[in-house]
């Protein structure tokens, strides 16, 4: 009989690891962004902005109906000192549960907790409202906390056989491509929605170094529309097509622009520095996906070229 393949554990699929650890971060991190000073009161003023532009019958459900509630019922205070556990809690529990046969349950546990916080606090990213833009925020970072999730509840085997470009760099190179799509949409090519895309991100943010090129590129797109707008389709388009042709080296700097480009200029680093950011936005998960696609492919290739894997340490006595 031919002896079973033992399988690595979880903590030796580096992509994963990343993965698992970025999302426990960003979880943590929304948690503790939930306890700022009369944070209650401006999460319900920011989530009720993300209304511009939606269906009158979801404006009704949040903003007249959930936002209202809170505001009358004086729960607003109760609301975010729940979620704001709860989103600790699912921090934590990331943490303490890596490589843990439990760690799963925590992962399940973050998909309903995601997906009322996108409908609800994110608008469903803009998807009713058929403005969808991956560089302003779509399609919602609870959406892509979800995603990730989702991967790391694949079985190991699955993250072993990412083939040649590796899974994580083909998923985010048709996800650009999308978004390319998207943002060919005509809504997108006027001076008007070229300047509010990228004032709506500085707006809450005390003007400084961090605005100061978010406005130039806003003032830029109200005289430029077409351009702007055709040099953001072009750049989504190549990154696209670069990670689903076994990336290289510049399609890895492309990829890390096109991120920093989205967290700063699209998204002011989700407002973070302005007292009202409840998560750092989808820019700081784009970035994370793609360092984590970086890990995958670079793995990938040591492991068809075992030759290449760099020898083990040699341990040093005394530590």
């Amino acid at each position: 009989m031919c002896a079973p393949v033992r399988v690595s554990p979880a903590g030796t699929v580096p992509a994963r690891s990343l993965l698992w650890a970025g999302l426990a971060a960003l979880w943590l991190l929304d948690g503790l962004l939930a306890l700022q000073p009369n944070m209650y009161m401006n999460m319900l003023d920011v989530v009720a902005m993300g209304g511009w532009g939606q269906p009158a019958w979801m404006v009704s459900l949040i903003n007249d109906g959930v936002i209202q509630w809170l505001y009358t019922s004086h729960s607003a205070l109760l609301a975010d000192a729940l979620l704001a556990a709860v989103q600790i809690g699912i921090g934590g529990g990331l943490i303490l549960g890596q490589n843990r046969h439990w760690g799963r349950y925590v992962v399940v546990g973050s998909l309903p907790v995601a997906a009322v916080i996108w409908f609800f606090g994110e608008w469903a990213g803009g998807l009713f409202g058929l403005d969808i833009s991956l560089v302003s925020g779509g399609p919602g970072a609870a959406c892509l906390y979800a995603l990730i999730a989702g991967l790391l509840l694949q079985p190991i085997g699955w993250w072993q056989a990412g083939g040649r470009s590796g899974r994580l760099a083909r998923w985010l190179g048709w996800t650009w491509l999308i978004g390319a799509g998207l943002q060919a949409f005509p809504s997108f090519w006027s001076a008007r929605s070229q300047s509010l895309t990228f004032l709506g991100a500085a707006v809450l943010t005390r003007q400084g170094f961090v605005t100061a090129p978010i406005n130039a590129v806003a003032r830029f797109g109200g005289a430029h529309p077409i351009l702007l707008n055709s040099l953001l389709v072009l750049a989504m388009a190549a990154l696209g097509i670069s990670l689903l042709r076994a990336p290289s080296g510049w399609a890895w700097a492309l990829a890390a622009a096109v991120g920093l480009f989205t967290w700063w200029i699209g998204e002011n680093f989700g407002a973070l520095f302005s007292g009202a950011g409840t998560d750092p936005n989808t820019g700081a998960v784009w970035l994370l996906l793609v360092a984590a696609a970086y890990v995958e492919r670079k793995h990938q290739r040591l492991s068809a070229n075992p030759s290449q894997t760099p020898p083990e340490p040699t341990p040093v006595r005394g530590y």
